[in-house]
């Protein structure tokens, strides 16, 4: 015969952490830091025909990056899909994107007689267009050497880069969340 069951206190059973929900708040911290990360080495000048690589290779990174400190502060997110993943990653491209564009914004307001001389001088240094296109180039060069022209172009350039940062970051955070939820079940 078996001695009669004892109740067990469910205090003493341990159970696994129930998976923790993707939060948006929650995420903030780490899309801060990756997102500082980010605008730092946006910033850092690599070379003319290297910056569009660099610039993407680090908004992509820090997509990563920010899922996997999103991951180290809540381990029982463990199961994160591409699409938080992409979320949290656009949060770092934002906040990267923010501090980029606020360095932008002050050099241009400090260094905008600078920057009008490198542009015309740039623009002069261009290959001599078509000649069906002489009058269009030219008209350009002209707007550009004027502060509003010069203005619009930061401007353009910005909202353009807005984008980049928003869908690179993106794409960075669902590859590390991919990634890193493929290690998980190995």
């Amino acid at each position: 015969m078996q001695p009669p069951a004892e109740p067990v206190p469910l205090s003493a059973v341990r159970l696994p952490p129930a998976p923790e929900a993707f939060s948006v708040r929650s995420a903030i911290p780490s899309a801060l830091i990756a997102g500082i990360a980010i605008g730092i080495a946006c910033m850092i000048p690599i070379g003319n025909s290297a910056e569009l690589p660099w610039l993407i290779l680090v908004i992509g990174i820090g997509g990563a990056v920010s899922v996997a400190l999103y991951k180290r502060r809540h381990p029982a997110a463990l199961q994160m899909r591409a699409a938080e993943g992409g979320k949290l990653g656009a949060l770092a491209g934002l906040f990267g994107y923010l501090l980029f564009a606020l360095a932008v914004l002050i050099s241009f307001v400090l260094y905008s007689g600078q920057l009008q001389q490198e542009i015309t001088k740039r623009m002069r240094e261009m290959p001599a267009p078509d000649p069906a296109n002489q009058q269009v180039y030219q008209q350009l060069a002209e707007k550009l050497s004027t502060p509003e022209g010069l203005a619009f172009m930061v401007t353009f350039a910005l909202a353009i880069l807005f984008v980049f940062f928003l869908v690179l970051g993106a794409a960075g955070g669902a590859i590390g969340a991919t990634l890193m939820h493929r290690d998980q079940r190995h």
